[in-house]
């Protein structure tokens, strides 16, 4: 009796503890400059679209400037408009999302954009409020290239 007791408790407890190993969250891991060498780079913005979700127009902050992203080898960023530093700070990229803290685009939602590199695109795409105001958002979609 008590060795089938003992064998129930320990496959009860090993189906648990494999219950609770696969119910954990995958955490996915930072790229790097060995991982995704084309990522750090200086980039210039030459395409900026939006499409709001109840039809207003969006009105760019960088429209006819020259804006550059420049993504820096120990995960820092510098923002710049006109050649003037407007913010610097710290970055965190995965697979297909990037997190700039603080904030690199004024209205973020979510807090992170999603990105592509395509060639010698970055393509970074970020939900924001089409004002401080304002309870409509935006999906705003800038197109950056490699700026030698």
């Amino acid at each position: 009796m008590f060795k089938k007791t003992i064998s129930t408790l320990v496959l009860m407890l090993t189906m648990s503890l494999g219950l609770f190993m696969t119910s954990c969250r995958y955490q996915e891991p930072q790229i790097s400059i060995h991982s995704v060498p084309n990522f750090y780079r200086r980039w210039e913005l030459i395409e900026e679209t939006a499409t709001c979700n109840q039809g207003s127009l969006y009105n760019s902050l960088f429209d006819n400037k020259a804006v550059e992203l420049r993504t820096v080898l120990n995960d820092t960023y510098e923002f710049n408009v006109e050649g003037e530093a407007l913010q610097t700070g710290t970055f965190v990229a995965l697979t297909d999302e990037v997190r700039f803290n603080p904030a690199v685009f004024p209205n973020d939602v979510r807090g992170f954009s999603s990105y592509q590199l395509t060639g010698p695109q970055l393509i970074l795409t970020t939900i924001e409020q089409l004002d401080p105001n304002s309870p409509e958002t935006c999906e705003v979609r800038r197109v950056f290239r490699i700026n030698r």
